[in-house]
């Protein structure tokens, strides 16, 4: 199998992640000061420069406030792809809450930015044992792969046993799924956390950029899940610098 490194963000503010939760309630988000437009902006300035493309995974939220930065994504060439609408844990929402939710926020990206949106990454990759409903749901709304499974022992998220090489799974009604997981020693993700968003490789888009040797060392993981319609190729091949797609069928 050929290695493809890929880069994706989370665009959510700073104060939006799971660990502010106790001190930053929802209802104080919209009197906090805002950073994701600039901090976004100035990571957007990095991949002009470096000729690189990568998928942004925005939050709903964040696309109702700064519908001109999501508009920014989309014109300079990136995938723009679901994070949820406001950060919620797919176990919290429940079945009937998570189709609402990723329903809404699919709506709020296509409409601000006039792109499909195929992508979805869960809040704090909560895709889990307890959410077994969760990639059924993305796939009859409309998703095409998620990137939320994490192959690690976590009191919140990861499936530590899920198989770390791609492979094709069967959802419940027929349809199936391609993931695709690696472990520490495979190379293949590696994630930093600025104040405005997550930075890590995965595997929607792929791009020019080389990790470097120190990162490479330490090693990292792979999360990501293709979804279409009734079955999904396993290791699909994209060309450089273009988001992937999935014919439906």
């Amino acid at each position: 199998m050929k290695l493809v490194h890929a880069l994706s963000f989370d665009v959510e503010e700073h104060f939006q992640v799971a660990n502010f939760a106790a001190v930053i309630p929802r209802d104080r988000w919209d009197r906090e000061p805002s950073r994701v437009e600039a901090n976004v902006e100035r990571i957007l300035a990095r991949l002009d420069a470096a000729k690189t493309k990568a998928t942004f995974f925005t939050l709903g939220w964040v696309a109702e406030r700064h519908t001109s930065l999501v508009k920014s994504i989309v014109a300079r060439g990136h995938e723009l792809a679901s994070h949820g609408y406001d950060h919620r844990f797919v176990d919290a929402l429940g079945e009937s809450g998570f189709r609402e939710d990723v329903r809404k926020t699919k709506k709020i990206l296509e409409d601000a930015s006039g792109a499909p949106i195929v992508g979805f990454r869960a809040s704090t990759f909560t895709i889990t044992r307890r959410t077994p409903w969760a990639l059924g749901i993305l796939a009859e709304e409309g998703y095409r792969y998620d990137a939320s499974i994490f192959p690690v022992r976590h009191p919140t998220y990861g499936i530590p046993d899920a198989p770390r090489h791609p492979r094709v799974e069967a959802l419940e009604g027929g349809a199936r799924s391609w993931s695709s997981r690696r472990s520490r020693g495979d190379s293949w993700e590696r994630t930093w956390r600025p104040a405005a968003a997550d930075i890590s490789d995965c595997f929607p888009t792929p791009t020019r950029a080389t990790p470097s040797p120190a990162r490479s060392a330490r090693g990292s993981r792979d999360r990501c899940t293709c979804i279409r319609g009734s079955s999904i190729r396993a290791n699909p091949t994209f060309p450089r610098g273009r988001s992937p797609t999935f014919a439906t069928g």
